[in-house]
């Protein structure tokens, strides 16, 4: 038995834009990830902690870097940093682990809750209202009609953090063969014609007792 599945990647908020190329936390984007953890009812220092940890988990060498910390590749490994289980759990569907600062979060797949994290004054209401909207019609732009009229109005809302398409992907697939289960994810980018594998993980599982 073979199943598998695509997963648009930046439908959740990626956690690498939080730490900038001198390896501090942007302001803007510490305050997504604090929206985020209090959607999440997670504790709130937690968005501090993740700040601090990743910042020097990935600035460059010097002092303040840890270099005896693994930069963390997926939102699990942030148990090497020091992040409890469950509060890694209950992130999880919202954010990601991407190569570099510049993927934004794809308003045409987000969930409402990360739409609305991502722009500061949003509404949860108002960002359920656009996944509404979009399922009619995919939004083509993120700064004109109809969608920017379900971002605040202030001309200075920061919308740089909101892309409409999308170019990193996971893709899942699972092989069952009696009670032998073999799962593969894979982080792929597409780039126009050409698709890379950035990561790849693979387990080996046993159904039954």
């Amino acid at each position: 038995f073979l199943s598998g599945s695509i997963v648009d990647a930046q439908a959740r908020w990626n956690l690498r834009r939080l730490i900038d190329g001198e390896g501090k936390p942007v302001a803007a984007e510490l305050q997504v990830l604090q929206r985020l953890c209090e959607q999440a009812g997670v504790p709130t220092d937690t968005a501090d902690r993740i700040a601090a940890a990743l910042a020097k988990a990935w600035g460059p060498p010097g002092p303040g870097r840890d270099d005896a910390s693994i930069p963390p590749q997926r939102v699990s490994q942030l148990a090497w940093l020091g992040i409890d289980a469950d509060t890694i759990a209950k992130l999880e569907p919202w954010v990601i682990v991407l190569p570099g600062t510049d993927a934004k979060v794809n308003i045409n797949t987000a969930p409402a809750e990360v739409i609305a994290a991502a722009v500061e004054g949003m509404s949860l209401g108002a960002a359920q209202r656009l996944v509404t909207e979009r399922q009619r019609t995919p939004l083509r732009d993120v700064a004109s009609p109809p969608a920017r009229a379900y971002f605040p109005a202030d001309p200075k809302t920061r919308l740089d953090g909101l892309s409409v398409s999308s170019r990193f992907f996971i893709v899942q697939g699972r092989l069952r063969l009696g009670e032998r289960v073999l799962e593969e994810r894979s982080l792929i980018e597409r780039r126009q014609l050409e698709v890379l594998v950035l990561q790849r993980e693979r387990l080996n599982l046993r159904e039954g007792p």
